[in-house]
């Protein structure tokens, strides 16, 4: 449902969902990178770049700092390239993403 609210731009309700989602019980890996999204699309970066470095920290946990930017290009930016330019992210700013997503991984 937050995912269809995202991809219908209707961010501020996806938002409220995806925060409820987050701090429930069943959250799953899927709601931290489209959280990641979401927020994104509103432009909240700083809150999307910690979303999706927490969904790399789930699913690598042992990845070394550099392994981090291919798996942010592979998992994060690659697999929804169409849906990300979709809601008015430029290449370049997806590529910035991923280079902040490793600087977090760096800290």
């Amino acid at each position: 449902m937050a995912r269809a609210l995202t991809g219908s731009g209707k961010y501020d309700q996806a938002l409220k969902l995806y925060e409820a989602l987050l701090d429930g019980d069943r959250k799953e890996d899927d709601d931290l990178v489209n959280c990641g999204y979401c927020e994104w699309f509103m432009g909240r970066v700083p809150e999307a770049i910690s979303h999706f470095s927490a969904y790399l920290d789930k699913l690598y946990p042992q990845a070394r700092p550099e392994e981090i930017l291919t798996h942010c290009q592979e998992d994060i930016i690659d697999s929804e390239r169409d849906f990300i330019l979709a809601h008015g992210i430029t290449e370049t700013e997806m590529q910035l993403m991923g280079d902040a997503v490793f600087d977090k991984a760096l800290r």
